[in-house]
């Protein structure tokens, strides 16, 4: 080991660390302790590294990955969130989003006609105990494609919220 060279750590979750020496550190062993060495090392890829001068290019470039969906979608990074969306989609629009989402992804045209059928049902509840009744019964049809009805579950249950 030298000075300069990177020591590269996995840790539990599967992530490399990687440092590099500033100090071999060889210790002679007395009584009971043997000769060994102590490193003393900086942490490549942090600010006090970059700080401290330390060569960029031994180090791995960071990637960031964000899955974002829906609207009014943001991302903070290090910073607090105070906004407040407001959204003004319309009970017609959701429920037209729903059918036409519903119409070309679920290939099965049994499956594709119940939720439909769950769908209507839902629409035309009277009150927010039917609806909630309709809600879990669009749901229990619609289980294998909670991908395709995922964006559209907040306004229904915004929809559920305003109903009296």
């Amino acid at each position: 080991m030298e000075e300069g060279d990177v020591v590269e750590r996995k840790v539990g979750s599967g992530m490399l660390e990687r440092y590099q020496v500033l100090d071999r550190g060889f210790y002679k062993g007395v009584q009971h302790i043997p000769d060994h060495y102590q490193m003393k090392v900086r942490k490549l890829g942090t600010a006090a590294a970059a700080a401290a001068g330390t060569n960029s290019r031994s180090q791995e470039p960071t990637t960031h990955i964000y899955n974002l969906t829906g609207p009014n979608t943001r991302i903070n990074i290090q910073s607090p969130d105070s906004s407040i969306n407001v959204s003004s989609i319309t009970k017609e629009e959701v429920f037209a989003g729903i059918t036409s989402a519903v119409n070309e992804r679920v290939d099965d045209e049994s499956q594709r006609t119940e939720i439909i059928q769950k769908l209507n049902e839902l629409k035309s509840a009277p009150d927010k105990v039917t609806f909630g009744e309709r809600y879990r019964a669009f749901l229990a049809s619609a289980a294998d494609h909670m991908t395709i009805l995922a964006p559209f579950l907040p306004p229904l249950l915004e929809l559920l919220a305003k109903m009296k």
